[in-house]
């Protein structure tokens, strides 16, 4: 390609418009690797984590990969004025908000809220009691 051409504008080599292909290539998408049998993870009602198992895969209306999902255990909506509470057993939901299910979440969730604890009893003044306030936080944001 010549390095007169102008992709997408007038080209003095083209005559007019370019005809040349732009060399920017733009990365864009969701990598999503899930199939019938697989534990998946999903955040959900007011940012409660939720597992399951998926059950069913499916393209809706509008060509959307969807994921039908078995709770493990069910999302439970409080009451609302005369509506009674509602249990959720199964999902239905888009895919690319699942993610595949480690059993290291569950550790890091254990272990965060144990460090926690220990926070809460903890001497203030040291560098250990900022060292783990800091872990605390990149932990919380990042199992959000």
């Amino acid at each position: 390609m010549s390095a007169l051409h102008t992709p997408g504008r007038a080209c003095g080599e083209c005559e007019g418009f370019c005809l040349q292909p732009a060399e920017r290539r733009v990365d864009a998408g969701t990598d999503i690797s899930l199939r019938i049998g697989q534990r998946v993870r999903h955040r959900d009602y007011k940012g409660q984590r939720v597992t399951g198992t998926v059950r069913g895969l499916s393209v809706d209306e509008e060509n959307a990969l969807m994921v039908d999902v078995a709770l493990d255990a069910p999302l439970i909506i409080p009451a609302i004025g005369e509506f009674p509470p509602t249990s959720i057993y199964r999902q239905y939901a888009p895919a690319h908000e699942f993610s595949p299910f480690d059993d290291r979440d569950e550790l890091i969730t254990e272990m965060l809220d144990a460090l926690k604890g220990v926070v809460r009893v903890a001497d203030r003044s040291t560098v250990e009691f900022d060292a783990a306030r800091a872990a605390i936080a990149k932990a919380a944001g990042s199992l959000a």
